[in-house]
């Protein structure tokens, strides 16, 4: 046999072992993982809400005392994730669509893995959002007693860098990237 095909055909054999091993190990694993009830990731949708000293919002949740975030949710069947966003806004912190002016939204899907502590098993592993930028109008009151749900128990205006501070850990990432487009190219700042 040539010299530069035995090697090849011993390139090839190592290839095979090296998947094999890979396959029987780790990648049986993760296919595994990839292919349970707990591997999808729930579509939601979000807002970030802004007052006019360019101060976000961010929500107190009574399931996880001292933890913070914003207005999100899942988006229902059928349902496009726009109109999810406010109606979870609405539901969640009493604010309504006319209360706000819509600013724009972030130029694409993001995700976050959801919170894996035993307290807070879920049928899905993390959500897949859009997320909306919206002002406050000046005149407009927080009143968490309107809201539909009991997801939130306080609330505070923060600047984008106390708010980040202040975040769930687990939506950190997602949150930067959020509140970064929200300086760059919402408010230009």
């Amino acid at each position: 046999m040539h010299p530069q095909k035995r090697e090849l055909r011993g390139q090839q054999n190592m290839c095979h072992r090296l998947f094999c091993f890979l396959y029987n190990g780790t990648m049986k694993k993760l296919l595994h993982k990839l292919t349970t009830k707990d591997s999808y990731f729930r579509a939601g949708a979000g807002v970030v809400v802004l007052n006019n000293k360019n101060e976000v919002v961010i929500f107190e949740r009574v399931d996880l005392p001292g933890e913070f975030q914003f207005s999100q949710g899942g988006v229902n069947a059928g349902e496009n994730p726009e109109t999810g966003a406010y109606r979870e806004l609405f539901e969640e912190t009493g604010i309504a669509e006319h209360q706000i002016t819509k600013l724009g939204e972030y130029p694409g899907w993001l995700s976050y893995e959801a919170n894996v502590e035993p307290q807070h098993i879920q049928d899905y592993r993390g959500q897949v959002q859009r997320w909306y930028y919206a002002r406050i109008h000046e005149d407009t009151p927080i009143d968490l007693g309107l809201a539909r749900d009991d997801e939130f128990m306080s609330y505070k205006w923060l600047s984008i860098k106390e708010a980040l501070d202040e975040i769930v850990i687990f939506k950190r990432e997602m949150y930067v990237r959020i509140l970064d487009y929200l300086q760059e190219d919402i408010l230009d700042i």
